[in-house]
């Protein structure tokens, strides 16, 4: 195997790691629902439901948040990540986030590691922090399809 083929294999199988912020463009969250509650094992946690819209052009395939918890002084003092969609493809019976349609999230709650105590009932920061698209997961497919034709003709030419 030459330096070209072992190149190739590392790009091919490589994750990029970007400090560049997630698109949001046309992203709404609202009808944010927090409250103190019970999981379906009745675990008592703070308890997160809302509503994400998409007001843009894109039609978006992933959607994560992180969820800050404050307390009466509006200090921070937890957070929790979720994601409000995951569509892992074709097959995938969820379907992805289009124009102008919503999803409205399941509630749930965050039970470990989180004071109830402190916190101030209903007082939460929503961020979204990564999303994906349709249009970059078919850009990834496509470059992973002609990295996986450039590979086999390397490979046939050793």
């Amino acid at each position: 195997m030459n330096r070209i083929t072992i190149a190739i294999l590392t790009s091919l199988f490589a994750t990029a790691l970007s400090a560049e912020a997630p698109m949001t463009e046309g992203l709404i969250i609202s009808e944010v629902k927090a409250q103190k509650g019970q999981t379906i094992l009745r675990e008592k946690g703070a308890c997160v439901g809302m509503t994400i819209k998409n007001e843009s052009e894109h039609t978006y395939i992933k959607v994560r948040v992180r969820i800050t918890f404050l307390d009466i002084d509006d200090e921070a003092f937890f957070e929790d990540t979720r994601f409000l969609l995951i569509w892992t493809g074709p097959d995938d019976r969820d379907t992805p986030l289009r124009p102008n349609y919503s999803i409205k999230s399941k509630r749930i709650c965050s039970t470990e590691g989180i004071d109830l105590d402190r916190w101030k009932e209903g007082n939460v920061k929503i961020e979204i922090i990564e999303t994906d698209t349709l249009a970059q997961y078919n850009d990834r497919e496509q470059k992973r399809k002609e990295d996986l034709k450039r590979l086999e003709e390397i490979m046939q030419n050793d």
